[in-house]
């Protein structure tokens, strides 16, 4: 049984699709045929699905405390822009080599960052039209710098030589459901003989690109100029939802990216409010970052203009009409 699921609630719904099906499971293990089941049959399996269950949770706890202390004695991902991951055959010794051309740019991103004379240093909007302007190319090699590509590299410890276990954990061990922590790093402070007394950060085997007092720096300044917690952005959450229009699920651009419907004008004296679709590519790279990036690499730009509603629903009407004249469902 533990073969077909570890979940009380998961074999429970796979037997019953599948008896709807007219199909049945016979669990040699036990003498289980699921298509024609008593009441005892029932029970007993559950319960077997149950110390399944119980068994894959007690599992993940371990792996989850392994894990853990798995980041104190060996590297824990591979490739990363600045770095390239050095595989051994004994995987406590994998370690990161730096790649000359993005090293570079990781220790000017964080000199620029951090500069103290005014007229050079760069916030990371300012660093991603320097870095576009000047062809200094990304871990996927091209010029789409955004500013949260570049807070990334600013926030990522492993440059000064450490790591930063548990910045994501799983909290629900039966869907395997993982999250991130936003843990802080902490700068580890020794005692005069040399123990810990605060901190948590892992020194790792590899050469860092930054110093640590630079990484510091960029860390205290990037917290100065953050509103992250405040209330002005607390609780907010984002991401695409699924369209409710009819429309905007199923219209596409020439460039090839969805339409999305937007508003318009108010409702007002007994008129409907007014809505417009216009490109996804528009919405979501019509940036001066992007469009600068994507010139410089020859790419296509988006120019098409939003579309009326009344126009959609015009063409949508003919569409249909010359569908069903012609026999083709619409």
């Amino acid at each position: 049984m533990s073969r077909l699921a570890r979940n009380v609630k998961d074999l429970m719904v796979v037997v019953d699709d599948l008896k709807e099906l007219g199909i049945g499971i016979l669990i040699v293990k036990g003498g289980y045929w699921t298509y024609n089941m008593g009441y005892m049959d029932i029970m007993m399996l559950s319960i077997e699905g149950g110390l399944a269950q119980a068994e894959s949770m007690q599992t993940s706890e371990r792996v989850k405390s392994h894990m853990g202390e798995l980041a104190k004695k060996q590297l824990l991902g591979g490739d990363m822009f600045g770095y390239r991951l050095k595989k051994e055959v004994d995987r406590s010794k994998n370690t990161l080599v730096q790649e000359p051309t993005e090293a570079y740019v990781v220790r000017l991103v964080f000199e620029k960052y951090c500069s103290d004379d005014p007229d050079e240093a760069l916030t990371s909007s300012s660093l991603c039209q320097y870095l576009i302007r000047n062809r200094h190319f990304n871990f996927e090699h091209d010029l789409n710098w955004t500013p949260s590509k570049v807070i990334r590299i600013l926030n990522n410890t492993k440059y000064m030589g450490d790591q930063l276990p548990g910045k994501s954990e799983v909290v629900d061990t039966v869907r395997k459901k993982k999250v991130l922590t936003h843990k802080e790093p902490v700068r580890n402070r020794y005692d005069g003989e040399g123990r810990l007394i605060e901190g948590n950060l892992v020194k790792g085997n590899w050469e860092p690109i930054v110093s640590e007092d630079l990484w510091w720096k960029a860390y205290d300044r990037k917290k100065g100029r953050s509103r992250k917690g405040s209330e002005e952005t607390r609780g907010l959450k984002s991401g695409r939802k699924v369209s409710g229009d009819a429309y905007a699920r199923k219209m596409f651009c020439s460039c090839g990216y969805a339409l999305s419907r937007q508003y318009v004008h108010v409702a007002k004296d007994g008129r409907e409010a007014q809505y417009r679709y216009k490109c996804r590519w528009q919405i979501m790279k019509m940036s001066k970052y992007t469009q600068e990036a994507t010139h410089l690499m020859g790419g296509v730009i988006c120019e098409n203009p939003a579309v009326s509603e009344m126009k959609v629903w015009l063409g949508g009407t003919c569409l249909s009409t010359c569908l069903r004249m012609a026999g083709l469902p619409s």
